[in-house]
């Protein structure tokens, strides 16, 4: 059956069945209420519309005649509602505005108007900050204050104060204060925002300060005196602290005197006054003031003569004299930090020491008035230059490169000239450099060697060191690659021969990566020189050794000839030769089977810097220098080549040079070769250079691609 709800309220329906044989059924009953009727919400507690808490309470009711309220929904700011219960309490709100809604649903699904509560936390403090204060030392009792505070922005004018430390009372801005007492003054103002935020106080503090100094004079010239530059003492106090202390002469300002005393500038004769004022920091003043006459004429001194500026000798003689229209009563000598005598002119001097000296003429006049003293300063230098060896070998083999390294200084007069050279066995002296590295080069013969070093000040004064180095035999090989049946000891390099025992043989091949430098920290080095016409050495068979001028050949540690395992360090001076070659840039480049390096210094004695690494265990190849060096007339560049052989197979050293166009021109380390595997034989023609590359080719000097020259001794 259907029944329509005709009214708000309660309902109900009764049923009972009837059988046919009328019999009655027990009754049903169902009752219901119909509320189509919303129920109301009401907010009960809210926060201030202005709030200086991060924390709110907010409660609510609501009333529902029908089926009742079943539920209330609450939401803040931007979040969804939710099922929520009164009171309802947040915290940790964000600084700004904030909404809140609440509404109630009834048990027949009626939902409520809304209620809104709208509110802003403020917990700023306001900013606060003067605008007018008193001097930081006043002289004066009273004091004006003005201050200005805002809060977000809008100005606020709700203000607290406190003088000296009292308790905070309401006040107004600006604020003045009268009859205050002498000495130290704090002041503090603060402020508070609608929302009650309280602001930190500002502080300010002063000093009234209206004593005034007290200045008194306590050393004063004659009243009558004949100094014209006397002195002032006196005394400057006050409690408070002084700001400043001025003297005045003849009325003119002679600036700040804060040091109590005070030598006065030459006074013209006549009368004067000298006056000292004091201000303190309130800007009270005082003065005393003093009176006198200068009666002043000095003397002038002039000296006619004395000794040379520069001298060795150890008698001076001074001529001098004074003009004074009312006469002199005489002189006053003295010589350096000596005192005072009597002299007369012409005066001499004896026995002088050894540097500077100063010699002061003075004279006094009739009046007492002293002269200005006049000086003469001049230099005895009775000392010869000072010269000292810093280092020099006593003894070198043969072929050893001498280097001795000295300074000379003349700390009087100076030094005229510095000379050095071998007076033996030859004479090969020159002006030389006061501080520097003589480099003689390899002493090559045998003997006792001389090497002098001479110096003059510039008063004559003579001095010299004298440098002996002996020079023992060694065994020389000459020339072991020449083609010629016999080497011949006329080339331009020279160098050590290192050689490799058993047990060193096998750590160097086991070594992953071999370098010629285990030769010389590792190696033993052999009593020989080496001599070298040229570094011309194509790839050949290597078996003939080291042969020396007796004869015998060069053996290892092992009593074989050596003819593998061994490396040698040469040395040589390299320059142009200006009648063949054109200053320029150059390029260096070696080919060599096995490791090679070429090291340079741009100056004799100049720091060492490597110019081509062509080191390593390879077949023979080309390494070129990545820069180019300038090379002038006058260029003399020190070069180091290192080389190491390994096994007996095949031996190549080359050393060939380029110009260039330029320091900047490209160069690689492979000289622009495509593969580190190209070799050069030695024969007339190109050949097949398709793997191969022909010696000949590379010194082909119409190919602008190549070009190399050997370099040969010149």
């Amino acid at each position: 059956m259907t029944v329509a709800n005709e009214k708000e309220g309660a309902n109900s329906v009764r049923v009972l069945v009837r059988d046919k044989a009328g019999n009655l059924s027990d009754e049903l009953f169902y009752g219901w209420v119909f509320d189509k009727t919303a129920p109301t919400v009401v907010l009960n507690t809210k926060p201030a519309d202005i709030s200086g808490s991060t924390a709110a309470s907010l409660a609510f009711s609501g009333n529902d005649s029908g089926s009742g309220i079943t539920s209330y929904s609450c939401k803040l700011d931007a979040a969804p509602a939710s099922a929520c219960t009164s009171p309802l309490a947040f915290s940790s709100l964000a600084e700004g505005l904030h909404h809140f809604e609440v509404f109630a649903t009834d048990r027949a699904g009626n939902t409520s108007a809304v209620a809104a509560a709208d509110w802003k936390v403020d917990i700023t403090s306001p900013d606060i900050r003067f605008t007018q204060t008193p001097l930081a030392i006043s002289n004066v009792a009273t004091a004006a204050f003005a201050y200005t505070a805002t809060d977000d922005g809008v100005v606020i004018t709700n203000f607290q104060c406190s003088v000296d430390n009292a308790a905070f009372v309401a006040c107004t801005s600006p604020k003045s204060l009268a009859g205050l007492s002498e000495g130290a003054h704090t002041f503090q103002v603060r402020a508070f925002d609608t929302a009650g935020n309280l602001s930190s106080p500002i502080k300010y503090s002063w000093t009234i300060d209206t004593i005034a100094p007290a200045v008194k004079l306590t050393s004063t010239p004659e009243l009558l005196s004949n100094d014209a530059a006397p002195l002032f003492q006196w005394t400057a106090t006050d409690a408070g602290g002084l700001k400043d202390v001025e003297c005045f002469v003849d009325s003119a300002s002679v600036g700040s005197c804060l040091s109590s005393a005070l030598t006065l500038p030459a006074l013209a004769d006549g009368a004067h006054t000298f006056e000292v004022r004091a201000t303190d920091a309130g800007g009270n003043k005082t003065s005393a003031k003093y009176a006198w006459t200068v009666d002043l004429i000095a003397p002038v001194v002039t000296i006619a003569s004395g000794p040379d500026k520069i001298t060795s000798a150890v008698v001076a003689n001074f001529v001098f004299s004074s003009t004074e229209p009312n006469g002199l009563t005489g002189f006053e000598c003295k010589l350096d930090l000596g005192s005072y005598e009597a002299c007369v002119s012409p005066k001499q001097l004896q026995k002088l020491i050894e540097g500077t000296h100063i010699y002061y003429v003075r004279a006094t006049d009739k009046a007492g008035n002293v002269s200005v003293p006049v000086t003469y300063s001049w230099t005895v230098d009775l000392a010869p230059p000072l010269i000292r060896i810093i280092s020099s070998p006593a003894t070198l083999t043969q072929g050893g490169v001498a280097e001795i390294k000295y300074e000379v200084a003349d700390v009087s007069s100076g030094l005229a000239t510095v000379q050095c050279g071998l007076t033996a066995p030859s004479n090969t002296i020159v002006d030389c450099a006061a501080v520097a590295t003589a480099n003689l080069g390899a002493l090559n013969a045998a003997g006792a060697y001389t090497f002098e070093l001479r110096a003059v000040d510039k008063v004559g004064n003579a001095s010299k060191e004298i440098v002996t180095i002996q020079v023992t035999n060694r065994p020389v090989v000459c020339d072991p690659f020449n083609s010629t049946a016999e080497g011949l000891c006329n080339g331009g390099f020279l160098g050590e021969i290192y050689s490799l025992t058993n047990q060193q043989r096998i750590d160097f091949k086991g070594l992953s990566k071999k370098t010629v430098d285990f030769f010389y920290s590792k190696g033993d080095k052999i009593d020989a020189l080496l001599n070298l016409k040229s570094i011309n050495v194509s790839t050949r068979q290597f078996s003939a050794g080291f042969p020396t001028q007796t004869g015998a050949p060069l053996v290892d540690g092992n009593g074989k000839v050596l003819d593998e395992y061994f490396a040698f360090r040469l040395n040589t001076v390299v320059k142009i030769d200006p009648a063949i070659d054109q200053p320029g840039w150059y390029q260096f480049a070696t080919i060599s089977d096995d490791g090679s390096s070429l090291n340079y210094k741009t100056e004799v004695g100049g720091a060492t810097q490597n110019l081509i690494n062509n080191d390593g265990d390879h077949s023979p190849r080309m390494g070129c220098s990545t820069k180019a060096i300038y090379v002038s007339d006058t260029s003399r560049l020190p070069m180091q080549l290192k080389y190491y052989q390994g096994p007996a197979t095949e031996i190549a050293l080359v050393l060939v040079w380029r110009r260039v166009a330029s320091e900047t021109a490209p160069l690689d380390p492979l000289c622009g070769h495509t593969s580190s595997s190209d070799w050069y034989g030695p024969g007339p023609t190109y050949g097949d250079v398709t793997t191969k590359y022909n010696f000949g080719k590379l010194v082909d000097q119409t190919d602008p691609n190549h070009a190399w020259k050997v370099m040969t001794p010149g």
